[in-house]
């Protein structure tokens, strides 16, 4: 395994490792390869990967969705991107495909966004949130009866999400207190002016910017051992 405090890790260190790999035996599987240079501060990170996705607004269309985690630390780590067409259904295609152990949920914050576009009213757009952080079920139902009062179809607009995919009082823990998408839209900074580049040059620029990270942050924790 390539090692995360390796003195001069970069992508150019990774691609020599995997050359001699690939050299010596042609038919290695990719898994042993990824297996090879997984970084090891992803053996430190919660249970948890946040995906969103960002318009790509240059001449070619679609969406640039990002999967990110976080270590026990509170530091951001990429785990992969794609483009695709449609960021939604892409991600229901991942989480139709992965194992049973994935709990899917919903970031909050895109629920009332979408709830105000639905009903218009700011004010029960603000209880939906109050809802969806709520840490105990009679506060949960304190928020829902004043949704009820103001319009059953809001309320029954709700009941149709599923709660452990979105109150955080049902979730049992599995969100770490990770209410919204903000671990992947944190991203959208370091990948700022990218987006209106062509695919290839965009998945260059994301690649690159993304390994730049890694490396910085290798620095860091590297100063802090020595």
């Amino acid at each position: 395994m390539v090692s995360q405090d390796h003195q001069q890790l970069s992508s150019a260190v990774i691609c020599e490792s995997i050359l001699q790999m690939v050299t010596a035996n042609p038919t290695i599987s990719v898994s042993v390869l990824i297996a090879h240079i997984r970084p090891r501060g992803f053996d430190h990170c919660k249970p948890v990967v946040s995906v969103d996705g960002t318009w790509l607004y240059g001449k070619y269309r679609g969406t640039l969705l990002m999967a990110i985690t976080q270590d026990g630390d509170g530091h951001t780590i990429p785990i992969a991107y794609a483009v695709v067409e449609d960021r939604h259904e892409s991600i229901k295609s991942v989480v139709r495909r992965v194992n049973s152990n994935w709990h899917h949920v919903f970031c909050v914050r895109h629920i009332s966004q979408n709830f105000m576009r639905t009903f218009k009213n700011g004010l029960m757009k603000d209880l939906v949130t109050n809802m969806g952080y709520a840490m105990t079920q009679p506060s949960i139902t304190y928020f829902r009866r004043q949704i009820s009062d103001w319009s059953q179809d809001a309320v029954k607009w709700l009941d149709d999400i599923p709660k452990e995919q979105w109150l955080q009082a049902y979730d049992e823990g599995r969100r770490w207190e990770h209410m919204t998408t903000n671990l992947s839209e944190c991203m959208n900074n370091v990948l700022k002016g990218t987006r209106n580049l062509p695919i290839s040059s965009l998945v260059q620029a994301t690649y690159y910017r993304v390994t730049a990270k890694f490396e910085e942050r290798g620095t860091q924790a590297q100063a802090m051992m020595t």
